[in-house]
């Protein structure tokens, strides 16, 4: 394993994180053995989030939190809200302390009151380090720019790489960036998934982030940490590219407002949960 030092925060992160959505859809047990050998593998943090239902209470049960580097995320836009949030992160991630906590999908440029509420966290010793995260790379441009936040993760993978042009500048304001995305949702084909990862990792990021929930994803997927993109992987992930662009949802927004009320892009993100990741129960309550 390798790993790279994230923005102005004190820790140094595997390139290859663990990616908490997929341990929704698993048990306790086989959640612990993935976690398991992600660790004895190298990889060093794991992140998750309040919307991923009993993801952080899977983690606390793991017996590794201590272990690992626990970051997670909260969309809560009160400053009390989000206090509650951290809170609960503590008490399901069985944990003092959480290693960096997020504002979650931020879509908007008013910020303000879920920030105090984490800088009061951070006071009190609840959270490390505060980081946000957002699928609008403008907005994401605006987090990294405020001089508010250490990390700032943002979709990044072979088809939407306009965040690319961001690097520079969070490594200028000494901004960590955590790639999320990088296998599309699970849209890309198998043979796709080391190239794919590689890719990622040869951008001037901190770490990416890739939801795993089996051992053997964990092994394949750590291949990528030292693996070379050759020309006939850049002309398959071309081709690739040319089959998923154009139905593909980036969750930019571009589509809103609905005239008929509808968040396009949730309903999007809700298909996708259903289809790739096997959340039926959960996207169809959220779509409820």
């Amino acid at each position: 394993m390798k790993y790279r030092k994230l923005g102005s925060t004190n820790l140094k992160v595997s390139v290859i994180g663990l990616g908490g959505i997929p341990l929704q859809r698993i048990s306790i047990g086989e959640s612990r053995c993935v976690i398991e050998a992600a660790k004895e593998i190298g990889i060093n943090y794991i992140d998750t989030a309040k919307d991923y239902t009993d993801s952080e209470i899977k983690i606390g049960l793991s017996g590794y939190s201590n272990d690992l580097f626990v970051f997670s995320k909260s969309k809560s836009t009160s400053k009390d809200g989000i206090i509650a949030d951290v809170k609960n992160t503590i008490n399901n991630i069985n944990k003092d302390v959480v290693d960096l906590f997020q504002l979650h999908n931020v879509k908007t440029l008013d910020w303000s009151e879920p920030l105090e509420g984490l800088r009061l966290c951070q006071e009190d010793g609840l959270i490390n380090h505060i980081g946000a995260s957002s699928h609008s790379i403008d907005i994401a441009e605006k987090l990294i720019k405020s001089g508010d936040f250490s990390v700032v993760t943002i979709a990044l993978n072979f088809i939407e790489i306009e965040g690319i042009r961001l690097l520079d500048l969070a490594d200028e304001h000494d901004v960590g960036i955590l790639a999320m995305k990088p296998l599309i949702g699970g849209a890309i084909s198998q043979n796709n998934v080391v190239p794919a990862i590689s890719y990622v990792l040869e951008q001037n990021i901190s770490s990416v982030m890739v939801g795993m929930d089996r051992i053997e994803q964990v092994l394949n997927n750590v291949k990528a940490v030292d693996y070379t993109l050759t020309d006939y992987d850049r002309g398959y992930l071309a081709h690739e590219t040319s089959e998923l662009k154009d139905d593909l949802c980036r969750r930019c927004g571009y589509c809103l407002p609905c005239s008929a009320g509808i968040d396009i892009p949730k309903m999007f993100l809700l298909y996708t949960y259903h289809i790739r990741y096997g959340l039926q129960d959960w996207s169809n309550s959220r779509y409820e």
